[in-house]
């Protein structure tokens, strides 16, 4: 072999060698990046059931709200509903003549 074809071949070589660590590298970031994404799925899907438990315990809020009404929200509802009762009464009474 010429000196010039034993260059050729240790620069091929020193090149062969490069891509194979640089594959290897990649072979390791690629890993490490699964595991990141295996994590961050476990994050989401935690996320996930914190936001169901909040949204369900917000409606029951906005349920216990909508039944919770104070005192005088109580007196002015059986108010309104009196008042009502007495008109279908008048209107029943008319009706009747």
């Amino acid at each position: 072999m010429t000196e010039e074809q034993v260059k050729l071949l240790n620069d091929f070589d020193f090149r062969v060698r490069q891509l194979i660590d640089r594959c290897d590298k990649l072979i390791v970031e690629n890993e490490n990046l699964k595991n990141t994404l295996a994590l961050k799925d476990k994050e989401i899907t935690n996320l996930e059931e914190v936001i169901g438990d909040m949204t369900s315990k917000y409606d029951n809020l906005k349920l216990a709200k909508a039944l919770s009404l104070n005192e005088d929200e109580t007196k002015e509802a059986k108010k309104r509903l009196s008042a009502l009762v007495r008109e279908i009464d008048k209107c029943i009474a008319l009706l009747n003549e």
